[in-house]
């Protein structure tokens, strides 16, 4: 009978699990998915069975099978061979094992890994020396342009002084107003004195007359007579005199951090700065009388003063300014202000600054009761050094103080000078200014800056030289970047193998940095240059100088001051863009840090963290100021560190450094203190910091997790002086020291060339080759990846050819024989110190879970493909008994009709039907089936005699009967077999019915 489950189409698929693995795809076989390497010593090893022949083997057996039934031999050959084939692929399955934990070949994703490391180790160490050179460089030229060796002692001893300097009694007192007698005063302008060396005060001044007490006449200057009077103010008793002098006055000793008001700022300013920077000399210094008739002379003091000299060597340039900006006068916002100003007389202004005139300067000009036209706003009172400082002090008290320049409208005052520090190295401009802005809330805030700017770019030779180094390396790396950059863009071929790293992005950073700070750096010098030209072209004033040439010197002076301002603040701005000009340079050295594996491994996971650092601010900024705005409140009111929010926010954070004012802040929140204190330290210290740290090593331990073991700097630099060695040890010695300005030697290809060429024939996937030349863990973290998403089966398509030997492929790249070799050799001590037993418990963890999966499938394939068989089996079994139970009842009939034309007794007459009594025609089924070659229906026939009625009775069998009866029946029970051979028509046997056993 020929079975039909040949034909079925779920078998079929059955069919396809049943074969081998190496004749399944590789989505159905897990072992294939690992992509089992081969030996590359035993190229048998490992290489899978030709698909087609075996295919076509099997198909042709499978049709054998269909047609004729198979031999005992063909049996015995379709299971040798099947042995074969299951132990062919045991010594796969072995083989790929043994390679993937470790075997002893170099195979191509081997020498891509080795060759991704020379690459990057060769590259990051040529561009080690550059890297540090132009890191060095800048550091130097940081440190010449900052001058802060000589920056820091000036602008600090000269901050000293201003804030340690007092306000006295006897110094910055205007003289009082000179009277000349009439009669002499109308004639010739000269003075009468008289003096004496043993009278008192009232006799020598009373009209007394004394032996003792001489008189002469001569003529002195009103200065003169002036500085007298200011000079005999000191030793004048204070009650009841003319004196000016209160040496006990409650402000003396007044300094910096003591001005509280506006009074106190004009106070500090004229009797502290202005005769600090006029040098005045005291109302206790003796006069020189052989000068008093001397109108030349500028002054009689015996003790000479060296005006706009400050701490020995810093000359003021021109003079001293003082600005005033005022604020104009508007109605107070809010309701209640408004009542209470109407109620109290007073006055609110806005924030708009007052540029109409006030005081004196309303019906004439005023200096300093006018506004500035160049500046609108600004209100100027201007001192030259060459005025006498009793001129400056006149004109202060009587002036100033007198119709009040400093009043309620007054926003802020700017006290400015600019002074030349000759005597330093570099020679130095100084920039002075004490700013006091007059807060609405009555107090004022104080701020004094000192500038200090070189006067010299180039102090030095060294300084040069450092220049033209650094200008060399920058046109260096803007030719690299900008040739790189080119023919990239041009190329076809390189823009799509082109990956922004961040070399390329540090290179141009560098660039840009590099071109901004070196157009600040002739900016300044262009400034500088400038406004010496413009010191040197200063005028020169002298007693008989006109109005206008004074006016012209207080302009000359008032620009240089303010070049001066803004060279400082160029300069200023020039350091911060120093700072992050350092960090930018810093960044070169990321080259070689990206070409070492361990300092990869830590720049790695610095970016690995990156999202998760990104949340942790989000969280710490959220509790920081938590902490801050809840200080601010609780504080603000009592201590001064906490009265505003950002200084709320620098003592919060220096809490977290561990400095902080407990004892101040408990003084004034005993129970807030202690919660305050105790959540932030368990929050932001030890919860929050902890957090961080944990964090960070999370993630580094991933990333160390996904390289594995990786080399350090020494053993790098060694395999890179080994290939270096081996790639030019057949040149000359002359070739060998000129290599670097040669051609590459075409047998030799560059570690790059080789890479690209391993790459392209493994088929990597872009991702992967993205990866490679990102980074130089790349190779071996992109390997991990597409390992653990073949075993997960997420990559089914994956068609990748990383397991060949590549040898080869270096021959056929032409690369030298002998360097190949060379290759290899280090790519089999590379895979050597690569081992990890880690990642080898791994490979073989996930090799056994292939096997298993792969038995339990093949186990499953089984079992189904023999249920398959099984139903359709017993399908064509049912169908046989079928035909065969019909065929049955046929032969029966045939065999009673022949067994009554032969003669033989069947026991009875047939019935009016044609058919033998029941009993008889039983006896002659169970003797026709005793006889020898006779037909033998077992229990088939006994079942089928029962359906149709027929019953065997007790003995009525003729077995073993004896006799030429007997022996004549059954030679007519022959004859009738053979009838019914003849007869396979009638029978009605169905037309794909087969019959097996003996013929005829």
């Amino acid at each position: 009978l020929q079975p039909h489950w040949r034909s079925s189409p779920s078998l079929g698929h059955s069919r396809v699990w049943n074969r081998p693995c190496f004749e399944r795809p590789a989505s159905a076989c897990p072992a294939r998915r690992m992509a089992t390497p081969r030996d590359d010593d035993n190229p048998d090893v490992g290489e899978e069975a030709p698909e087609p022949e075996v295919l076509a083997g099997s198909e042709a057996a499978e049709s054998v099978a269909e047609d004729v039934p198979m031999s005992s031999v063909q049996k015995a050959k379709m299971k040798r061979e099947s042995l074969a084939s299951i132990h062919e692929v045991a010594m796969n399955k072995r083989a790929s094992k043994k390679m993937f934990v470790g075997g002893i070949g170099v195979s191509r994703q081997m020498m891509i890994e080795y060759m991704s490391l020379l690459r990057w180790s060769r590259a990051s160490w040529f561009s080690a020396p550059y890297a540090l050179a132009i890191w060095m460089i800048a550091l130097i030229l940081i440190n010449y342009r900052s001058t802060s060796w000589v920056t820091f002692p000036v602008r600090q001893a000269f901050l000293e002084h201003l804030t340690t300097l007092k306000a006295v009694p006897f110094r910055g007192v205007a003289p009082i107003e000179v009277s000349v007698g009439k009669e002499v005063g109308i004639m010739q302008g000269g003075s009468s004195c008289r003096c004496t060396c043993g009278l008192s005060m009232a006799e020598l001044c009373g009209n007394v007359s004394h032996d003792s007490l001489l008189g002469f006449n001569g003529t002195m200057s009103l200065s003169h007579v002036a500085e007298m009077r200011a000079q005999s103010s000191y030793f004048q008793s204070g009650t009841g005199g003319d004196s000016m002098i209160d040496l006990n006055a409650s402000w003396a000793g007044l300094t910096w951090d003591d001005i509280l008001s506006k009074t106190d700022v004009l106070r500090w300013l004229q009797h502290g700065l202005l005769p600090d920077l006029y040098d005045e000399v005291g109302r206790d210094a003796p006069l020189d009388f052989t000068k008093m008739f001397d109108a030349d002379v500028e002054s009689i003091l015996a003790t000479n003063s060296k005006p706009g000299v400050v701490l020995d060597w810093m000359q003021v340039i021109g003079g001293i300014r003082m600005r005033q900006r005022r604020l104009n006068t508007g109605t107070c916002s809010g309701d209640n202000a408004q009542t209470l100003a109407r109620r109290y007389g007073t006055q609110c202004h806005d924030d708009s600054y007052q540029v109409t005139p006030f005081g004196p300067g309303i019906g004439s000009y005023a200096e300093g009761f006018v506004p500035e036209e160049d500046n609108l706003g600004a209100f100027d009172i201007q001192y030259n050094m060459e005025t006498p400082i009793r001129e400056v002090l006149d004109n202060f008290e009587y002036m100033l103080k007198h119709y009040e320049w400093i009043d309620d409208s007054s926003d802020s005052l700017q006290v400015q000078a600019a002074l030349l520090h000759a005597e330093a190295t570099p020679p130095l401009f100084v920039m002075f200014e004490a700013r006091f802005d007059f807060r609405r809330s009555g107090h004022i805030e104080k701020n004094l800056k000192i500038f200090v700017t070189s006067t010299e770019m180039f102090p030095s030779v060294i300084d040069v030289v450092a220049h033209i180094v650094w200008a060399a390396l920058l046109c260096f790396l803007l030719f690299n970047t900008t040739f790189e950059a080119m023919s990239t863009y041009l190329s076809q071929k390189k823009r799509k193998m082109f990956v922004l790293t961040k070399s390329f992005v540090s290179d141009w950073v560098v660039v840009i940095f590099s071109i901004g700070v070196a157009t600040g750096f002739f900016l300044i010098e262009y400034s500088i240059n400038e406004m010496i030209t413009k010191v040197m072209d200063m005028p020169y004033l002298d007693k008989s100088s006109f109005a206008s040439e004074i006016a012209t010197y207080k302009d000359a002076w008032s620009d240089i001051l303010d070049r001066v301002d803004w060279v400082s603040f160029y300069f200023d701005t020039f350091r911060v863009s120093l700072f992050w000009y350092s960090i930018a340079v810093a960044s070169q050295l990321v080259k070689f840090f990206a070409g070492q594996p361990k300092m990869s491994q830590l720049l790695a996971a610095f970016s690995s963290a990156q999202e998760d650092l990104l949340h942790f601010l989000m969280l710490f900024v959220t509790m920081f100021a938590t902490f801050a705005i809840a200080g601010f409140m609780m504080y603000g009111y009592f201590i001064k560190e906490w009265s505003t929010l950002p200084r709320a926010v620098a003592s919060t954070l220096r809490a977290l450094m561990g400095k902080i004012q407990l004892d101040e802040m408990f003084a004034s929140a005993p129970f807030s203190t202690v919660v305050w204190y105790f959540l932030f330290i368990t929050i932001m210290v030890i919860i929050t910091l902890n957090l961080l740290v944990a964090l960070v090593y999370d993630h580094y331990s991933m990333v160390q997790g996904q390289a594995g073991k990786v080399p350090g700097i020494f053993a790098q630099l060694g395999w890179v002086m080994k290939d270096m060695r081996e790639r030019i040890r057949d040149e000359s010695i002359a070739w060998k020291l000129t290599c670097c300005c040669r051609r590459a030697n075409p047998n030799v290809p560059s570690h790059k060339d080789i890479l690209e060429g391993l790459m392209e024939v493994s088929k990597l996937p872009t991702s992967e080759q993205i990866a490679i030349r990102t980074e130089v863990l790349g190779a071996k973290v992109s390997r991990k990846e597409r390992e653990r998403s073949v075993f997960a089966g997420t990559d089914t398509d994956l068609d990748v050819n990383t397991l060949d030997p590549a040898m080869n492929d270096l021959v056929e790249m032409g690369v030298n024989d002998d360097y190949a070799e060379f290759l290899i050799n280090e790519g089999k001590a590379y895979a050597k110190m690569d081992y990890d037993p880690e990642d080898a418990k791994t490979a073989q963890l996930r090799q056994l879970v292939a096997n298993a999966e792969e038995d339990i499938m093949a186990m499953k394939v089984r079992l189904q493909s023999c249920a398959e068989y099984t139903r359709d089996s017993m399908h064509g079994l049912t169908r046989c008994i079928d035909s065969l139970e019909e065929l049955v009842h046929e032969t029966l009939a045939d065999m009673v009709t022949i067994a009554d034309e032969a003669g033989v007794p069947t026991g009875g007459k047939a019935g009016p039907t044609g058919k033998a009594p029941p009993s008889k025609l039983g006896s002659t089924a169970t003797a026709f089936g005793g006889t020898t070659g006779g037909f033998n229906m077992g229990g088939t026939a006994t079942s089928s005699f029962m359906q149709t009625g027929m019953s065997q009775t007790a003995g009525s069998t003729i077995r073993g009967t004896k006799g030429p009866k007997a022996g004549k029946e059954v030679e007519l029970w022959h004859k009738a077999a053979r009838r019914v051979d003849t007869r396979k028509k009638r029978a009605g046997a169905p037309p794909n019915a087969k019959f097996f056993g003996p013929k005829g």
